[in-house]
């Protein structure tokens, strides 16, 4: 056998293996598109497919590629496949241009955050991020804010809520705890409104601690409820995140390895399944609100998901309808890009979604301006 046809049998192979592989990422992509229809309650594997969405995806458009430089119409299997889901690619990346709003009459500025631990102890202190935090919502100036993880410990631990609301010129503020206040501390979720709250209430399940509140407001002569949601976390510890992007310390203990698999994935498992519960309550409470929605926060999984597709149905997505760029929201590894949303219905009309990446929380803050049609 000569070198040539050597030469040709191993280009053989290599293009067979290719072949697999690419036939593996078109199954798996297939695959993300229809994960968000299984409710993790009965089959919590497919939420993982979501999750993966945007790898499998460039994974895709690397095979598009490779094949349209040497000329293979293998390109067309992937290409076909990334089309079939094209409408999902609009939900992370979008090109919307920026809006003049000086022209629009009664628009008002709604902002979503996770600030991650608000307060250690009180604004007073000096040289400390909270202050940063503080300082940013105070200058961005929402009209509507919705605050997940507003921590505060100390004393005077109801000081930062008083504070906030005077600065932000919120005469109406709810705030509600995850948790029974404990001692000298509370940690929950606060929506602070320069109108009138005329109604409020919170979310709650005997297998999940509280995670969402809404407050019904009242602007010119409309009312409509504001959602501030922050559903259940993965819970990953340092550890395990270090697991996850494989800095394992003594990798050759294969036993302690597969008992850290097990545990990262009944953490992933726990925090679908309790989402799904919560996505749940949370989708029939706006199918029956008597009002129009605006639904923030942070949903802790991705727009290819159960949570998502549960909660936004019926309801406009703001980064689609006025984003631009990659929006990714969370400034961590897991669950990488966006979580945190700004969702409303045709009631309204949304300009200039902006995510503001200011490195102080591990989510960027989001906000959005409308008008009411």
């Amino acid at each position: 056998m000569n070198r040539k046809k050597i030469s040709n049998k191993r280009l053989n192979i290599f293009y067979k293996i290719l072949m697999f592989i690419n036939i593996l990422a078109i199954v798996s992509l297939i695959l993300t598109y229809i994960s968000p229809y299984f409710n993790p309650l009965n089959i919590w594997f497919f939420a993982f497919m979501g999750l993966s969405y945007p790898v499998i995806l460039l994974i895709n458009i690397f095979f598009i590629v490779f094949w349209i430089i040497f000329g293979e119409r293998y390109f067309l299997f992937s290409l076909i496949a990334v089309l079939l889901g094209f409408n999902y690619i609009g939900r992370f990346y979008q090109i919307n241009g920026e809006d003049d709003i000086s022209s629009i009459n009664n628009t008002f500025k709604v902002l979503t955050y996770n600030v991650h631990d608000l307060t250690e102890n009180n604004y007073l202190k000096t040289n400390k991020d909270e202050n940063i935090i503080f300082d940013f919502l105070i200058n961005d100036a929402p009209d509507i804010a919705c605050i997940q993880e507003f921590h505060s410990k100390g004393k005077n631990y109801y000081f930062p809520l008083v504070f906030l609301k005077e600065k932000l010129n919120s005469s109406n503020y709810y705030y509600q705890s995850y948790f029974g206040p404990g001692k000298n501390a509370i940690v929950g979720m606060a929506i602070f409104s320069k109108f009138p709250i005329v109604n409020k209430g919170f979310f709650k399940h005997k297998s999940t601690r509280n995670f969402g509140v809404f407050a019904d407001v009242i602007s010119q002569s409309d009312t409509f409820r504001i959602y501030n949601l922050h559903l259940e976390s993965i819970m990953l510890s340092h550890n395990d995140l270090s697991y996850v992007k494989g800095i394992i310390t003594n990798s050759d203990e294969v036993e302690k390895s597969r008992s850290k698999t097990k545990r990262v994935l009944y953490k992933f498992k726990t925090a679908f399944q309790k989402r799904a519960i919560q996505a749940n309550i949370i989708s029939g409470h706006i199918k029956n609100s008597p009002y129009p929605v605006i639904v923030c926060g942070d949903f802790n999984d991705t727009p290819v998901s159960y949570t998502y597709k549960q909660i936004s149905k019926g309801l406009n997505d703001a980064f689609v309808e006025t984003g631009s760029g990659i929006g990714r929201t969370y400034a961590g590894v897991l669950p990488a890009f966006r979580i945190d949303y700004i969702l409303y219905d045709d009631f309204f009309e949304s300009y200039n979604y902006n995510v503001n990446k200011i490195d102080i929380s591990d989510h960027y803050p989001v906000s959005c301006y409308f008008s009411i049609k």
